[in-house]
């Protein structure tokens, strides 16, 4: 097992100013640090893999889907096409960095709620999204993780089971989804149960308090 630190912490957007933080993580213990993958161009991101690889930091790559017309579950095709790019350059910049493991809620656009939950079609969209993706992401050896959040934020994926269920219809090997105790602390009866009920859906892990503070702490 590996451990990481999320450099979502202290920016959206990880560049040289920041590599003292990255040392410091280092230092401390931690094997690798997870990049949110917001904005920035392929090249940025290579850059910063070499020298993550040079100082022996591992790395995983952290997205979201953006809308302005990138969106997996919409009924336009152009739509989808444009989530499905955006999730490829995802991965591209992971590969970028050296990660194995691209990870993020890139089923919707945070903050949108159409005033029910997930449909049929929603959900066989998505399906056909993802599973394209991760195709894409098998042939640089990466790993998706999609990830529920919970219903403040998104209406798509809340729970554990909606996202084990999600992670069976795409049925790619390297597909799976994040579990995060922050999100499940709100969502979950028990954070505990849905851990052996779903853990051959689960590719990734985040921990933290119920405020998001250091565990133990809240």
């Amino acid at each position: 097992m590996k451990l990481g630190f999320n450099l979502l912490l202290w920016t959206t957007h990880v560049t040289d100013e920041h590599w003292p933080i990255i040392e410091q993580l280092q230092a401390t213990g931690y094997d690798g640090v997870e990049i949110p993958m917001f904005e920035g161009s392929l090249s940025h991101y290579e850059a910063l893999g070499k020298r993550l690889a040079a100082a022996g930091i591992k790395s995983t790559g952290i997205g979201v889907m953006p809308g302005g017309g990138k969106h997996a579950l919409s009924a336009d095709k152009a739509e989808r096409a444009a989530a499905l790019d955006h999730i490829k350059w995802l991965i591209d910049c992971t590969a970028a960095i050296g990660g194995d493991v691209a990870a993020g809620p890139f089923h919707q656009p945070l903050g949108e709620f159409t005033g029910a939950g997930p449909t049929v079609d929603e959900i066989a969209r998505c399906v056909e999204v993802h599973k394209a993706a991760a195709q894409y992401a098998a042939t640089q050896g990466i790993t998706l993780s999609v990830e529920p959040l919970n219903r403040f934020e998104c209406y798509f994926l809340n729970t554990a089971r909606q996202a084990a269920d999600l992670v069976k219809k795409v049925a790619e090997p390297n597909y799976g989804y994040l579990y995060d105790t922050f999100h499940f602390n709100i969502e979950e009866n028990s954070i505990t149960d849905v851990i052996p009920a779903t853990i051959k859906q689960i590719s990734h892990v985040h921990i933290s308090e119920n405020n998001r503070g250091v565990p133990g702490a809240g």
